[in-house]
């Protein structure tokens, strides 16, 4: 029998995090389309990060990503 190969699923904190990605969206252990609330980086008005609560961050054409924990959220303008 041969054992399922990983690869890199995900980073955390810049550790590479092996498994098995789902291969449907049935065997995602959630349904994105059914996801509440989601955080956006919202250009003019104080934005306060949802990992730390600081508010310094990194703008980028697509994201903006918190100075402190590196946290990144969409900018609420960018629809891809």
């Amino acid at each position: 029998m041969s054992r399922p190969r990983l690869r890199v699923v995900a980073v955390l904190g810049g550790v590479p995090i092996l498994g098995q990605a789902p291969r449907r969206l049935s065997d995602m252990p959630h349904d994105p389309a059914q996801r509440g609330c989601i955080p956006v980086y919202r250009d003019g008005e104080p934005n306060h990060c949802p990992g730390c609560g600081r508010t310094h961050w990194h703008i980028g054409r697509l994201t903006a990503e918190c100075a402190f924990c590196a946290t990144a959220l969409p900018l609420e303008h960018v629809h891809v």
